[in-house]
């Protein structure tokens, strides 16, 4: 879901909610992150649901995908693109991160971009 400019790159409102995730965690704002954590998967959960089988429910998704993140802070500093993208795969494929070994959402150092990378893991 990455709005891209005729350059190809990250739109500058992209990019500035990056840099301010960014000085968040470095500030100790470790709550605002949070929320804007939290934002992001909320926003996300009409394309959740359209992406999920229809046994599984929307609402337990989120809040199992809400405690895997926040059982590993490092997701936390993950930028928007990647950890949406995992939370995605993990519903498109109707597994539970963290829950039984089904999969799992884990960070990455991404020394290109200088950032953390959320990556999709099945178990």
């Amino acid at each position: 879901m990455t709005t891209t400019n005729a350059g190809g790159n990250n739109s500058l409102k992209e990019k500035m909610q990056e840099k301010a995730n960014t000085e968040l965690v470095k500030q100790g704002g470790e709550q605002s992150v949070q929320a804007t954590v939290w934002g992001w998967i909320k926003s996300m959960e009409k394309n959740i649901t359209a992406a999920l089988p229809k046994h599984m429910d929307t609402d337990r998704l989120v809040r199992i995908v809400w405690t895997a993140i926040r059982m590993n802070p490092n997701l936390f500093k993950c930028s928007k693109d990647s950890l949406i993208a995992a939370v995605m795969q993990s519903a498109q494929l109707g597994l539970e991160p963290g829950v039984l070994g089904q999969a799992y959402l884990i960070p990455y150092w991404n020394t290109k971009k200088n950032g953390y990378e959320a990556q999709f893991q099945i178990g």
